[in-house]
């Protein structure tokens, strides 16, 4: 009896040591991959035209109005954008395409870890109406 107490617990307390030593590892993964955090919002939104149609193609930017760098992109088939890793601040949106009124957002502020999200409605043109 004494010696299969022995088998036993020889038996289990290698796998459990094991199992728990995985555990630990896991776990120390896990929280270090919690501990990091972003330093950075997005910005995203569609644009959109007076009939609700998406508008691809059109010049996206944002700019940061305390250093006036600039991110630019362009809206996908489904007048999409996203601006990811933005630094926290404050910043100007600009639209622009060829045949539709620009359109300027002021001063919107990007947090940390945040999406901020601006849709735009846009009008043609007046000289370049469809």
């Amino acid at each position: 009896m004494g010696f299969m107490k022995g088998v036993i617990r020889v038996g289990f307390a290698r796998p459990v040591s094991v199992l728990c030593a995985v555990a630990v590892c896991l776990a120390a993964g896990a929280s270090s991959g919690w501990a990091q955090t972003s330093t950075a919002g997005t910005v995203a939104g569609q644009v959109t035209d007076q009939q609700n149609a998406a508008v691809p193609g059109a010049q996206v930017r944002v700019i940061d109005t305390s250093t006036g760098a600039t991110q630019t992109t362009v809206t996908n088939d489904t007048g999409r954008y996203i601006f990811s890793q933005v630094p926290p601040g404050k910043y100007n949106i600009t639209f622009s395409k060829e045949g539709f009124s620009n359109s300027f957002v002021a001063a919107q502020p990007v947090d940390v870890g945040a999406v901020l999200t601006i849709n735009a409605d846009w009008k043609w043109a007046p000289s370049q109406r469809r």
